[in-house]
């Protein structure tokens, strides 16, 4: 049971957290809110007595969403802060999962939308991203983008030494001996943050920047080993182009063909099947190149038979049209990176943990 010069002293420092919270700098304005009189509200500021329930506590509860007990049995300042300290440590817990050196895969850029023309060997392109806590507490993330496989082995594997017992372990500061080191590489640099359902890593270099989305850690996991990204990029150039694409992280070196990791890259998309009309449309002129070889001139739609070259072209022009709107609808509608794809990335990069 709390004594009455205690509870008159929770209640006016509990009165000075509210106004705080609800952004009110005066008493005259907390009884206009609330509904209170100031009468009443003075003789409380004065020490002078604890008012009646109805309608002083019934108002300011009400307008708080505190009960009684709370306003005048605690201090809701130094439980404000203490809850906000664990929030902190849980948040502090959470952001160690992550932090680490990561490989990272993507296909480059480079080429206009419709006109690339390599394979996945030669279109995949290489990385190495570092999760790291700064001495001020703050997490950040650095990328070094645009590697050949053999330079990103290099870089990830300068972030590790051996321990007296042979053991590889990371450097204790990798973060900023990462950026001493690869300084001339034009490096990203950027915020880490954890939502409520998502990883986001927002980076920056002199000529772009990207923004990584992924999901988090489910079940509670130990901790990230990886997982594939939605990714915007955009150039700083003259003319800026955004470009949206997928990046696979991993936490080690992944030595599956270039073969193996893109088509992990490719989502589910591979598995998009041809539309009724498509087969449709493809048969029918299948269909008509077929009656033009075996009609009469006189009986012909065509005024001259088609040659094989035009044949091929009319072919060519129906099944390009097919494939166009399957692509756009499942493609260019809309990037979606699935528990399914997280998970079948993950089949592939378990094998390959950190050194």
């Amino acid at each position: 049971m709390v004594d009455k010069n205690k509870a008159i002293e929770n209640l006016n420092r509990n009165i000075e957290f509210i106004k705080e919270r609800k952004g009110l700098h005066t008493d005259a304005e907390l009884c206009r809110e609330a509904g209170i009189a100031k009468g009443t509200l003075s003789s409380v500021r004065g020490g002078e007595k604890i008012p009646m329930i109805y309608p002083f506590f019934e108002r300011l509860c009400a307008y708080s969403g505190c009960s009684i007990d709370v306003l005048i049995g605690s201090d809701l300042a130094e439980e404000s802060e203490g809850a906000a300290r664990a929030v902190d440590e849980s948040m502090e817990l959470e952001l160690k999962k992550y932090a680490g050196v990561y490989t990272a895969y993507y296909f480059g850029t480079s080429n206009l939308k419709g006109r690339e023309r390599m394979d996945d060997r030669e279109a995949l392109s290489y990385a190495v991203v570092l999760i790291y806590r700064e001495n001020t507490g703050i997490y950040r993330c650095i990328a070094d983008f645009g590697l050949t496989r053999e330079q990103q082995e290099e870089r990830y594997n300068a972030c590790f030494c051996r321990n007296e017992n042979g053991k590889m372990i990371r450097l204790r500061n990798y973060g900023s001996e990462f950026i001493n080191r690869y300084i001339g590489d034009g490096l990203y640099d950027g915020t880490f943050t954890i939502t409520d359902g998502t990883i986001v890593m927002a980076l920056e270099s002199t000529q772009d920047c990207i923004t990584m989305m992924m999901n988090k850690i489910r079940n509670n996991a130990g901790r990230f080993n990886g997982g594939l990204s939605a990714a915007i990029s955009v150039c700083k150039g003259v003319r800026p182009v955004p470009v949206m694409q997928i990046v696979g992280l991993a936490r080690g070196i992944v030595s599956d063909s270039p073969e193996m990791i893109a088509n992990k890259l490719y989502l589910s998309y591979p598995s998009i099947k041809c539309q009724e009309e498509d087969e449709t449309e493809i048969f029918q002129m299948i269909r008509f190149i077929s009656d033009e070889r075996r009609e009469s001139a006189a009986e012909r739609l065509l005024p001259v038979a088609l040659t094989p070259d035009q044949e091929r072209t009319l072919l060519h022009d129906a099944m390009s049209r097919a494939i166009n709107r399957t692509v756009k609808r499942n493609l260019a509608r809309t990037i979606r990176v699935t528990e399914v794809d997280d998970d079948d990335w993950n089949q592939m990069i378990r094998r390959y943990e950190e050194v």
